[in-house]
């Protein structure tokens, strides 16, 4: 009897959420680390090396005996040293994996919790928000939501203005989503890395507004769960008019056939997923965004792009619908993070049938 009531016991400890959660979070957290870890070691640290002017902290240490030795190695070998590079070096991964996993915490946060309408924001996520609420962004200057007091030009500027006011309105001092700082925080980093990566070129520009469509879906479909036309229609007539200044007219039009190709193959898509799970499954505007994306990426890129999207996003939506199962989860961001990745990457379809041949 006492074994029974203790595996029932054990059960019973076993299947409460808390112990669960722990076990989604180490599943999830180690696959998490290794891209954090591929983030800050081939994204992050080389733009440090170049803007310290490839310095190498390792190579600061102190050897006790008081000589000069070529190389850490060569001291460690004759004396004992003190390696304070080493450690410098430590300290800085550390820190910035730690800002890393904080600000990806806070997205995951704001997916979990759609952010309330906020106007005290950048550009792009204003255009984002007001979009979703079918208002005009062009005309009107930018207002608090919930005083309605209209912005000053000190109130506006990105990331400082957040953190100078705390985090909170001017003027009626209601705290201000953090979701609007870190987008803008984001996009900036963005911009520097693509200007890093690609220099002045058609292709720095064309990234660039990819970077632009990221941060505007992010804002809609986080918040409202739209993506709305007009976005699709502008990003998506620039993305064409840059394939053909690149490309030429012949190559403008296989832009337009790819993205078809890929529009198509995502409205199947579709199609299958209202069919298995007897609801929608996925929004038309994740469809309509498949075909601006195949303006850019040719087909078999394009599926990678949604093969990706659904990777970086399983993990994801299995912890919050653990959390909540009515919880909705828009796509929209999780096809534009994978879309970014292979324009950073600048993989191209030769890359992927080679990688294919030699497996």
């Amino acid at each position: 009897m006492a074994l029974k009531e203790t595996i029932q016991e054990f059960k019973e400890f076993a299947i409460k959420g808390n112990v669960v959660d722990m076990a989604v979070g180490v599943i999830i957290g180690g696959a998490f680390g290794k891209i954090v870890t591929s983030f800050v070691n081939d994204l992050i640290m080389p733009i440090i090396g170049k803007l310290t002017g490839g310095a190498d902290f390792s190579q600061l240490y102190l050897p006790l005996d008081g000589n000069h030795y070529a190389t850490l190695a060569d001291a460690q070998a004759a004396t004992a040293t003190i390696a304070y590079g080493s450690f410098l070096t430590q300290v800085l991964d550390f820190l910035i994996v730690a800002i890393v996993i904080f600000a990806a915490l806070k997205v995951l946060v704001k997916l979990k919790r759609p952010a309330a309408p906020v106007e005290e924001a950048s550009f792009l996520c204003v255009v984002g928000l007001r979009l979703g609420k079918e208002e005009d962004f062009i005309k009107g200057r930018s207002y608090c939501d919930n005083c309605h007091h209209e912005l000053k030009a000190l109130d506006l500027v990105p990331i400082f203005s957040y953190l100078f006011l705390r985090g909170s309105c001017r003027y009626c001092k209601k705290k201000i989503s953090p979701f609007s700082f870190f987008l803008e925080l984001f996009t900036g980093l963005l911009y520097m890395i693509a200007f890093y990566s690609f220099g002045f070129s058609l292709k720095l520009i064309l990234v660039l507004l990819a970077i632009s469509l990221t941060m505007i879906i992010f804002a809609s479909d986080l918040t409202y769960l739209i993506i709305p036309d007009e976005v699709l229609i502008f990003f998506g007539i620039s993305f064409f008019i840059i394939e053909v200044l690149q490309k030429g007219l012949i190559g403008g039009i296989s832009c337009l056939a790819n993205a078809l190709t890929l529009f198509l193959i995502m409205y199947a898509i579709m199609l299958a997923g209202n069919f298995l799970f007897k609801k929608e499954s996925l929004g038309g505007g994740d469809v309509k965004l498949l075909f601006v994306i195949g303006l850019v990426l040719e087909p078999l890129l394009g599926v990678i792009n949604i093969f990706l999207a659904s990777l970086i996003a399983l993990p994801i939506s299995l912890f919050l619908y653990h959390k909540n199962k009515e919880h909705v989860i828009p796509f929209g961001p999780f096809i534009l993070v994978a879309f970014l990745i292979i324009l950073f990457s600048k993989v191209t379809t030769t890359d992927v049938i080679n990688f294919f041949y030699t497996l």
